[in-house]
Parts: structure tokens; C-alpha cells; sequence
């Protein structure tokens, strides 16, 4: 049935094309083709409508017989919906999946920051200053642990603008994929 359907796209298309050259360009040889592509449509239609037929009579044999199936079990997770004036908040008792677990253990540090992350965390967390936030990060490379950096990162970070508070947790993920 795909092939039919394929067969009667084309058919569709060629019709277009040939009679949108002949309403530019009136040619008998065209309105030949033409008429040729619409018999030819009409050949691919009937054999749809074979194959329909075909696929009806299958039903009904497959409605003769009667065939016991069993059901799937399907296991829903417990959820707990809250409802708020604005929006509707669903939770669910899976494990939430953090940007940091969704990333690729991190080899060297520089390289887990994208092009626009870099810019981005450089304006946002060292007022523009790439230079102090590649020292940063070299720092960060020489410390033992994840607790130990994350200290090194709020004392080398100002977060003077409270909206950088996102920003600095984003950068604090990317890190945390460092170390652990």
C-alpha cells in the first residue's frame, strides 16, 4: 500500500508541474503527457482501492475468529498533584536528574564550558574577565575535593547581582562533574 501511496504522490506532483506549464505556456505534446499522468493516476487509485478491499475482507475474517489476548500491566509510578491558582505542578517519586548528571563525565575543565558559557559565565560571575576565570578554573584543578572547590568558588565569585544566583549554580554543576 506504501508504494501505491508513493506512486500517487508522484502522480500528484508531475500533474502540478505539467499543468502549471501549460497554463504559462499552452503545448499540445503537454496536454498529451498531461492526460497520460491522469490515467496513470486513476490506474494507481483503482489499485488503492484493491488494496482496501483486500484489507476489509482480511477484518472480517480476523473477526471470525476469536483470539484471547492478555493485557499489559502497566506500573504507574505515585504521583502528587498540587494545584495552584496560576499552574498545575505534578511531582513524581523518581529521582530528579540534575544538569550535571545529564552531561558527560568531565576529563579537563576548560573544555566542559561551551564557547557561549564561557562568555556567558565570565561576564555574569567575573565581570568579564576571562583571564581571572581561566586562573579560577586552573585553581580548581590543583584542589583535592568537590568540597573544597565549591569553597574556592565562593570566595573567588561575587555574586553582587542576586539574578547571578542561577547562573552560579550552573556553573557550579559543570564543576561538580569535575570532581565527582
Amino acid at each position: 500500500m506504501e508504494m501505491v501511496l508513493a506512486d500517487l504522490e508522484l502522480d500528484l506532483r508531475e500533474i502540478r508541474y505539467l499543468t502549471r506549464d501549460l497554463t504559462h505556456q499552452p503545448d499540445e505534446a503537454l496536454i498529451e503527457v498531461t492526460k497520460r499522468r491522469i490515467n496513470q493516476m486513476q490506474t494507481h487509485l483503482e489499485g488503492l482501492l484493491l488494496e482496501m478491499d483486500k484489507l476489509s475482507a482480511k477484518e472480517d475474517k480476523e473477526e471470525d475468529i476469536i483470539v484471547e489476548e492478555k493485557e499489559e500491566e502497566t506500573i504507574i509510578p505515585p504521583v502528587t498533584t498540587l494545584y495552584t491558582d496560576e499552574e498545575v505542578v505534578i511531582k513524581t517519586n523518581e529521582p530528579v536528574v540534575t544538569l550535571a548528571q545529564q552531561i558527560k563525565p568531565i576529563v579537563n575543565l576548560k573544555e566542559a564550558f561551551t564557547l557561549n558559557d564561557t562568555f556567558r559565565f565570565s561576564r555574569e560571575l567575573f565581570n568579564g574577565d576571562i583571564g581571572h576565570m581561566n586562573l579560577v578554573l586552573d585553581q580548581m584543578v590543583q584542589l583535592e575535593d568537590w568540597d573544597c572547590a565549591v569553597t574556592y568558588l565562593k570566595e573567588e565569585v561575587k555574586q553582587d547581582d542576586p539574578n547571578s544566583a542561577e547562573v552560579f549554580e550552573e556553573f557550579q554543576e559543570l564543576i561538580k562533574k569535575y570532581f565527582i
